[in-house]
C-alpha cells in the first residue's frame, strides 16, 4: 500500500504528465519525457512510483471507473436493475469520450494496456461483475466475461481511433449509438431484452446533468 508521500507524488507526477500527453498524446509521451518535466535527475525516480507509464495510465484508469461507480452509488437508483446500473456505468464513460482529449487519452492508454492489466484495473470487479450480475442473467463463464471485456474496450479504442483518424465513414454519434448493443451482447444478455434495457437506462442517463459528466472526467 502506498504512503500519504507516495500518493501524493503520485499525483503530482500524473498532473505533470496530464500537460505532455495534451501536448504530445499518451502514445508519444515517455518517462524520459515526464522525468524531465518533473525536474527528476533521472528516469529512476519515476520507477520509485511507477512501475510504467501504463501502470500509471492503469492507475488514472482505476480511480476514474471507481469515481464513475460511486457517483451511480450515490444517486440511490433503488429501482434500477442490475444490468440497469452496469449498463449506466458504460454509458457515463462512452459519453466522457465525446471530449476529443479524454477520448485520445483513453483509447491510447488501454490501447496499450495488456490482458492482465486491463481486467485487473479494478480489484475484484470482474469477479463481482460475474457474481452478482452476469451469473444470473447470461450462460457467460468467467473466463468469458473477461475475454469479452477485454475485447470491448479494446474494440471501442479501435473504432474512435479510426474515426479520428478519418479511416471510417461512421459518425462518431452512430457509434455510440451502437456501443450499447454491443456491451450487452458481449455480457450475454439476450437480444429480445436489450433494446428495454437500453431504452430505460438511457432514461436514467438523460437526467445525469452535463456539469457532473465534465466531472467525471479522466482529466478535467
Amino acid at each position: 500500500m502506498a504512503t500519504k508521500r507516495q500518493e501524493e507524488m503520485q499525483a503530482e507526477i500524473i498532473n505533470c504528465s496530464k500537460s505532455l500527453f495534451e501536448i504530445h498524446g499518451y502514445a508519444n509521451t515517455s518517462i524520459r519525457m515526464i522525468s524531465k518535466a518533473m525536474g527528476f535527475k533521472n528516469q529512476a525516480s519515476f520507477y520509485i512510483y511507477f512501475k510504467s507509464k501504463d501502470k500509471m495510465a492503469a492507475l488514472i484508469l482505476q480511480r476514474n471507473a471507481r469515481k464513475v461507480q460511486q457517483y451511480i452509488k450515490d444517486f440511490n437508483l433503488t429501482d434500477a436493475a442490475p444490468v440497469q446500473l452496469l449498463l449506466l456505468e458504460n454509458l457515463i464513460i462512452t459519453e466522457m469520450l465525446r471530449d476529443e482529449f479524454n477520448r485520445k487519452f483513453y483509447t491510447e492508454a488501454q490501447a496499450a494496456q495488456s490482458f492482465s492489466n486491463m481486467v485487473n484495473q479494478i480489484p475484484g470487479y470482474t469477479q463481482n461483475l460475474y457474481e452478482n450480475i452476469i451469473d444470473a442473467i447470461s450462460d457467460l463463464t468467467f473466463d468469458e466475461l473477461q475475454l469479452n471485456l477485454f475485447t470491448y474496450i479494446k474494440g471501442v479504442c479501435s473504432a474512435f481511433q479510426a474515426i479520428d483518424n478519418n479511416e471510417s465513414r461512421v459518425s462518431f454519434d452512430n457509434a455510440i449509438k451502437r456501443l450499447p448493443y454491443v456491451f450487452l451482447e458481449l455480457m450475454g444478455i439476450d437480444y429480445h431484452q436489450q433494446e428495454k434495457i437500453i431504452a430505460e437506462t438511457r432514461k436514467i442517463f438523460n437526467t445525469i446533468p452535463e456539469e457532473d459528466l465534465k466531472n467525471l472526467y479522466f482529466f478535467n
